[in-house]
């Protein structure tokens, strides 16, 4: 397709209404945006544009501008003419699309600065966390030392205990002899006992016995004696 003034406006216009430029550049919202500048056009010019072939084409425009002002500039020190529809709508929209840059460069600066301000404060709390890591491992160091003492005097406790323990087994052991050594010395006297309280039963026994046998004895003179006495009296 050949490209004359009038399509120019025709286009600028609807890039104008697209906004395309207010857009980000670079962004899907942009591609989409050219996307719909060459639909657009498509049947207005009876033509198959393509958002390729749109955007080089404001390209190609908006630097002919520039070059062409820059030359007026370097000719007669301010601009030229009257401007032309296209230019003008060439003029607004290169200073949409400048403002937009600007804006994004400064969206972009602002972006890095916070990211450095991030890594620093990053930088600055690995920093604190480092020192605070130094500080819990010298805690942790001086801990340790702290148990490691502990267990040095839990072993020397340990000994103590160990050698209070044995002694009271020792201590145990002979209490528990003497405590056997008292029964049987209680069960023999128990036993000497029983043998005295046997032996004075035996005799007591042996004892009553002859008692009855004398009291027997007794009993049987005295009958005889009865027995004599009846006989000389007949």
């Amino acid at each position: 397709m050949v490209w004359s003034e009038q399509r120019d406006v025709t286009f600028l216009r609807e890039v104008a209404a697209e906004g395309l430029f207010a857009k980000k550049e670079k962004s899907r919202e942009r591609g989409s945006g050219w996307q719909t500048v060459a639909n657009n056009l498509n049947p207005i010019f009876d033509t198959e544009l393509t958002p390729r072939s749109v955007k080089d084409h404001y390209n190609s425009l908006s630097k002919k501008h520039r070059a062409r002002l820059a030359r007026e500039m370097r000719a007669t020190g301010e601009g030229g003419d009257e401007l032309t529809e296209r230019e003008e709508l060439l003029e607004e929209l290169m200073q949409i699309e400048e403002e937009t840059d600007l804006h994004m460069e400064e969206e972009n600066i602002a972006r890095k600065e916070v990211i450095e301000m991030e890594k620093a404060k990053g930088t600055e709390m690995r920093e604190r966390a480092m020192e605070c890591l130094g500080e819990s491992r010298k805690r942790l160091a001086e801990q340790l030392g702290k148990e490691k003492e502990a267990k040095k005097t839990r072993k020397t406790s340990g000994e103590v205990f160990e050698w209070l323990g044995k002694r009271m087994e020792l201590e145990t052991e002979n209490k528990e002899k003497e405590r056997m050594e008292r029964k049987e010395e209680r069960e023999f006297q128990r036993e000497q006992v029983q043998q005295q309280q046997d032996q004075q039963q035996q005799q007591f026994a042996m004892l009553q016995h002859q008692m009855v046998a004398l009291m027997q004895q007794q009993h049987q003179q005295t009958q005889l004696m009865f027995e004599l006495i009846r006989k000389n009296q007949e």
